[in-house]
């Protein structure tokens, strides 16, 4: 989305010369700097990045990105610091490009935001460009309970600056999300059942297996391929002393565009027995990009040795 009725055809260009994903669409919308072109309560999440300075009145769009957005949806904005329209760099676009360029005072988008209905930002503290040292004094760190006087100092100083040079925050409207999906990896769970495991007929060195799986968590699974958050079940090949050979050995999607809360679903799937003595097959859920369902906590992976 840009207010400019060109970059969206540049964008389209770009999409079409580059592709996107199979399952993917893109939606590209100009903008008329007073209302986003956009249903209320449509949107999940929405990134800024560096884009929110050259808005001309903070306030009334931060409301219409409440308005658009979901309960618990959130903003993402990467954006510069407090003085950043007195840089060299901004006055000259400003000069010859006659652009908006404000300065992001993070006392002023927090009051903004609880005035347009959100919540008070919250800040992502971390160094945005990494601090290159040598190994012996890597190590030095690495061997010592806390860094030298010196290095900590420094360590501070480069952090503050980068605070207000280049900000990372976000903000989320208030209220309780309508429906809770596989992208949260606190609502993943689920029971897998192997319910059978032979020898794959006429086939030399595979094996066949039969699952159930139940969905026992409080999220909906997203099962369409090629999305944030699809739920397969996935096979790790193990050693015979449990190291991992393979992570991702094999993926096999779920035959439904969604599994919702106490719902089950069965899958067939077949897989090329072990080669190396003592390997063994681990299976466990996979929300792809976000969590396998063992990290949640609430899943019991299914391993399987041959012979067994």
């Amino acid at each position: 989305m840009d207010i400019s009725s060109s970059a969206p055809r540049l964008a389209q260009a770009w999409c079409d010369q580059r592709g996107v994903r199979p399952s993917g669409t893109v939606q590209l919308k100009v903008y008329d700097g007073h209302r986003l072109p956009l249903q209320d309560r449509s949107v999940d999440r929405v990134a800024c990045l560096a884009v929110f300075h050259h808005v001309k009145v903070q306030l009334a769009t931060l409301r219409d990105l409440a308005r658009v957005l979901r309960p618990w949806g959130r903003i993402a904005m990467v954006e510069p610091g407090p003085h950043h329209s007195q840089t060299a760099q901004s006055l000259a676009e400003m000069a010859q490009f006659k652009v908006i360029e404000n300065d992001i005072v993070m006392a002023d988008i927090a009051a903004a935001a609880q005035q347009g209905g959100l919540i008070v930002p919250q800040i992502l503290v971390q160094l945005q460009i990494p601090w290159v040292v040598p190994f012996n004094r890597y190590q030095q760190w690495a061997d010592s309970p806390a860094l030298p006087e010196s290095d900590a100092a420094r360590l501070v100083a480069k952090l503050h600056r980068q605070l207000t040079d280049q900000q990372c925050f976000y903000l989320q409207k208030p209220g309780h999300a309508s429906s809770v999906d596989s992208r949260r990896s606190h609502a993943l769970a689920a029971k897998l059942q192997l319910q059978s495991a032979s020898p794959a007929a006429g086939a030399t060195g595979l094996a066949d297996f039969r699952f159930r799986i139940c969905n026992t968590g409080e999220a909906t699974w997203l099962c369409r391929a090629g999305i944030p958050g699809q739920v397969n079940l996935g096979c790790q090949l193990l050693g015979p002393d449990d190291s991992v050979v393979q992570l991702d050995f094999a993926r096999f999607p779920l035959e439904s565009p969604y599994v919702a809360p106490g719902s089950a679903v069965k899958i067939a799937v077949r897989v090329k027995r072990p080669e190396v003595a003592g390997e063994y097959y681990w299976f466990d859920l996979v929300a792809e990009q976000i969590a396998t369902f063992q990290q949640s906590g609430h899943c019991q992976p299914v391993d399987w040795h041959p012979g067994a």
